[in-house]
């Protein structure tokens, strides 16, 4: 696909390298060269259909579609054996997009299968053959019959032994357990009544109002001395942060796994044209998109990330800056089901 002169979706959407575009089916998805995983494969590809459908309705919706249809077909390539061995061999010897048609990938139509008929008309002598074969034949299916006739009797007559002896035994157990479960349920009215508190049982954030996440400096944690909370006038931020190292953790209790849209808040000034907020999820692919700087004190900015939650239950989510931070200030991130799940 040609770049826009002003725009290049490769770069501002999948954040490749604009040294790497084109890019080859790999870059596209965002996974290592000559991945074999393939449930990585299916990961990513799956990431980067969320990530470009919320581009749909904006002003450069025009472009998504052709996204869409290359990533799509990068992922039929890559989780197909055959196919995927013919693409990595043509990256190794130096082809940056090989031309596999999607045609290639669709097993072709199967030719009609020929049904050949055959008649045979037969003899008197093979009609007198058959009589006789079939006779012989009827007198060994009766033989087979009564023998196995005998044998389902004995069997039929075992079978009932075992249930009259198990009848018997189900009765002494279900009176042995009735009596224990009598027992401990007279000890547990016994107990004292405890109250149970529900967030440090689940031991994460729970979710507010439809499902939603606030994570702010009330509930986060730091692993070293920055970034800092600052109490200022406009509100309650992380601040001064000094390098990559520096992180945000938050443990949330994730109710029900799929797709969610994490949008941090923030507000920066002075920093590197070529900074980034980093948002990522446990062990999961990391999500970068560039930081804004505004030219006053005070101005706000709102980034959009998609995350993928596989697992219900306690989950991990960490917030970082990639490059000079100047002047930032993070002040919360909230995380809502994706648009598709609110509906």
């Amino acid at each position: 696909m040609d770049s826009p002169t002003e725009f290049d979706p490769y770069v501002e959407w999948l954040e490749i390298d604009p040294a790497l575009c084109p890019p080859n089916y790999y870059d596209l998805l965002g996974v290592d060269p000559f991945e074999s995983d393939y449930q990585k494969i299916e990961d990513a590809y799956e990431y980067r259909l969320a990530k470009i459908r919320t581009y749909q309705t904006g002003p450069r919706g025009k472009y998504t579609q052709e996204i869409l249809n290359e990533i799509t077909r990068a992922r039929i390539c890559l989780t197909s054996p055959d196919t995927k061995r013919e693409y990595d061999e043509s990256l190794r010897q130096g082809a940056a997009k090989p031309p596999i048609s999607i045609a290639n990938l669709v097993a072709g139509e199967m030719p009609p299968v020929q049904e050949n008929t055959f008649q045979i008309t037969p003899s008197d002598q093979d009609e007198d053959k058959s009589k006789s074969t079939s006779a012989t034949q009827k007198s060994k299916r009766l033989s087979v019959l009564y023998a196995a006739g005998c044998v389902i009797a004995l069997v039929a007559i075992w079978g009932l032994l075992k249930v009259v002896r198990g009848n018997r035994q189900d009765q002494q157990d279900a009176a042995e357990t009735s009596s224990e479960t009598d027992i401990k349920e007279e000890e547990k009215k016994k107990e004292p009544k405890k109250i149970i508190n529900i967030v440090e049982e689940k031991k994460g954030i729970l979710p507010g109002a439809n499902n939603s996440f606030l994570l702010s400096s009330a509930n986060g944690k730091t692993a070293k001395e920055h970034p800092v909370v600052l109490e200022t006038p406009a509100g309650t931020f992380y601040g001064q942060w000094q390098s990559a190292d520096d992180q945000v953790n938050w443990e949330i209790w994730i109710e029900k796994r799929g797709y969610y849209e994490a949008i941090v808040r923030y507000t920066a000034t002075q920093n590197d044209p070529y900074s980034k907020l980093v948002v990522k999820k446990g062990g999961d692919f990391v999500k970068k998109t560039k930081m804004r700087s505004a030219e006053k004190q005070g101005e706000f900015f709102e980034e959009e990330f998609v995350l993928l939650f596989r697992d219900e239950g306690t989950n991990s989510v960490q917030f970082s800056i990639e490059g000079d931070a100047g002047d930032f200030k993070l002040e919360s991130i909230t995380i809502r089901p994706n648009r598709t799940d609110r509906k």
